[in-house]
């Protein structure tokens, strides 16, 4: 495959949903939309974040949604126009965490959001948004669960990463050889896709335990002398995260991962 400057270049710097060009490597596509929100909050910050900023996040919520209500009725609307609501359902969730908004406005934004996602034919992408905002809302309910579901909750979030990196170099050929092993059917379809889901986290689990963990450790020996003593505070490791804050005394600062 030829790879063009131009290309190359978007790609680096994350500027293909810009562009014409398509991505080098497609899982990428992931933090191009990452690094657009990151931009686009730190723009938007002055005028939408605040205690002070509630009329202002409305106008801004009502505008976008108007505006995709819009496009979407033109012959060739823009392609992922569900994505910016995304985007919104992200700010909601923001302002509620650091306390701006009341729990009950917060869901009606999000709700709302979700409502504008589902007309423009992207009900996965409302009730993935509508989801995860619920779950970081309402993160504290997970003690809730007992603490061996808390702490494998914990231990799938430290090691998501790993499973994101390595997803797409394990599932598509992992589905094409397992494939003869499986009838042509939706149940044993949906059996293969477990199955090959099941795989990639149990991959992404070693790559966390041999690679992913390894690596930030040693990000922390390299650190000069200097930091080290005027930095963080020690550190305790264990097994499923790179390490623990910890007192002079030797008690941890915060709760184990």
């Amino acid at each position: 495959m030829s790879v063009s400057f131009g290309q190359l270049a978007s790609h680096v710097l994350y500027l293909v949903p810009f562009t014409s060009y398509e991505w080098i490597q497609s899982v990428y596509w992931t933090l191009g939309y990452e690094f657009i929100f990151y931009i686009l909050i730190g723009l938007s910050y002055p005028f939408v974040m605040g205690p002070n900023r509630g009329r202002a996040f409305i106008a801004v919520v009502v505008g976008i949604c108007a505006a995709q209500i819009g496009l979407r009725e033109l012959a060739e609307p823009p392609p992922n126009l569900a994505r910016a609501t995304l985007f919104l359902v992200g700010l909601a969730v923001a302002r509620h965490h650091l306390g701006q908004d009341k729990t009950r406005f917060s869901l009606i934004v999000i709700a709302g959001c979700a409502m504008v996602m589902i007309w423009l034919r992207a009900p996965a992408q409302a009730l993935a948004g509508v989801c995860a905002s619920m779950l970081i809302m309402h993160h504290s309910a997970l003690a809730s669960l007992g603490a061996d579901r808390a702490s494998l909750l914990r231990r799938a979030g430290t090691m998501s990463y790993s499973l994101y990196v390595t997803h797409l170099a394990i599932a598509p050929p992992l589905m094409n050889r397992s494939e003869p092993f499986f009838p042509s059917s939706t149940a044993w379809d949906t059996l293969q896709a477990v199955f090959v889901l099941a795989m990639c986290v149990c991959f992404a689990g070693a790559f966390y335990l041999l690679v992913e963990r390894p690596s930030i450790r040693l990000s922390h020996r390299l650190k000069p002398k200097r930091a080290r003593r005027e930095g963080a505070p020690r550190t305790r490791p264990t097994r499923w995260s790179a390490e623990i804050p910890v007192k002079s005394g030797g008690a941890p600062l915060g709760p184990r991962r």
